[in-house]
């Protein structure tokens, strides 16, 4: 009997009431999960992305959840999977940059980067239909740098996603640009 209890309790199919709101800043998927289910809203400023088996897992979560996430900021690499969820809703201020997936070896004092084309594959089909093909269009898939997605083609996708905001906003004067280092020990 406890072990259909834990099931629903951790898809949300029973749970005590949600409350308030959350701010996330970070790797996303890590700090993300704990979260689900318990607020009822995530806000998300600057969401650095994570493994994307980690987003898999909150992303399945989400929809069994009444938890509403709202990206209002930044939004990088795995982060970007939350627009499948109908849970996730963005703001004016949201933007969204992806990069290959890649797994990174130190071979002979260098950061070598093994691109990882089967989950880029799947990670494809997550995304709306003009977001997917500016991806493949664009070769964003194809480095370990950061690509910003521009917002006419969020909007395109996602446009009826968007919602007002009022909710606290990082204070950033710049353009996060993020290269993967050459050097390792």
């Amino acid at each position: 009997m406890w072990r259909i209890a834990f099931i629903l309790i951790v898809f949300g199919l029973m749970s005590p009431p949600l409350r308030g709101i959350a701010y996330i800043d970070g790797e996303t998927s890590a700090n993300l999960i704990p979260y689900i289910n318990r607020v009822e809203t995530l806000v998300i400023n600057e969401g650095q992305g994570g493994k994307v088996n980690g987003m898999a897992q909150a992303l399945l979560m989400l929809d069994f959840s009444k938890t509403k996430v709202v990206i209002n900021g930044y939004c990088f690499s795995s982060c970007t999977l939350l627009l499948s969820s109908p849970n996730t809703f963005i703001t004016k201020n949201a933007k969204f940059y992806v990069h290959s997936s890649y797994n990174a070896s130190c071979i002979r004092g260098e950061w070598r980067y093994f691109l990882g084309q089967d989950t880029n594959a799947l990670m494809l089909k997550l995304f709306d239909q003009n977001t997917a093909t500016w991806i493949v269009k664009n070769r964003a898939f194809y480095s370990v740098d950061l690509v910003m997605i521009p917002n006419d083609v969020i909007m395109q996708d996602y446009g009826s996603k968007v919602i007002d905001s009022d909710y606290e906003t990082l204070n950033r004067s710049y353009e996060p640009v993020y290269k993967m280092g050459k050097k390792c020990h």
